[in-house]
């Protein structure tokens, strides 16, 4: 493959809401094209701004940043933040991808989104983790 980025067939849910409103899931077909690579450019403060909030939150054990794109119509490339978090209940987890989706915010530009996905979606998680070095671990 290609300067690393790795295709993947995903039927996944992944969590695509529009930053700073409640996370809705987009349903990708199985099938469907995934190439999930890391990122050439990253907004300049959107790590140090996730680093400070995820430090904050001791669920959160490791963090990756990763560039996605879900080959069908209307899709354009975009960041996706992927959080391995113990066993917190799904409340724990909303919480934390909205406070990581608001602090994104003022990185990214209007028409930019970041996916903020959990080990709840096995086949992108896996894939995340093979091609992207963590940004984030506790304790380091």
């Amino acid at each position: 493959m290609k300067r690393g980025v790795q295709s993947a067939f995903v039927g996944a849910v992944l969590l695509a809401g529009a930053l700073a409103q409640p996370q809705t899931p987009s349903n990708v077909p199985a099938g469907t094209p995934v190439f999930i690579g890391a990122p050439k450019k990253i907004p300049e403060g959107l790590l140090e701004a996730l680093k400070s909030r995820l430090v904050q939150n001791p669920d959160v054990t490791e963090a990756y940043l990763a560039l996605i794109y879900v080959q069908r119509e209307g899709e354009v490339p975009h960041l996706l933040l992927f959080l391995k978090i113990g066993d917190a209940p799904d409340f724990a987890k909303d919480l934390i991808r909205n406070d990581l989706g608001n602090a994104s915010r003022a990185f990214l530009a209007q028409d930019e989104t970041i996916d903020i996905l959990t080990e709840d979606t096995p086949a992108t998680s896996a894939a995340v983790a093979q091609v992207v070095k963590p940004f984030y671990v506790r304790g380091k």
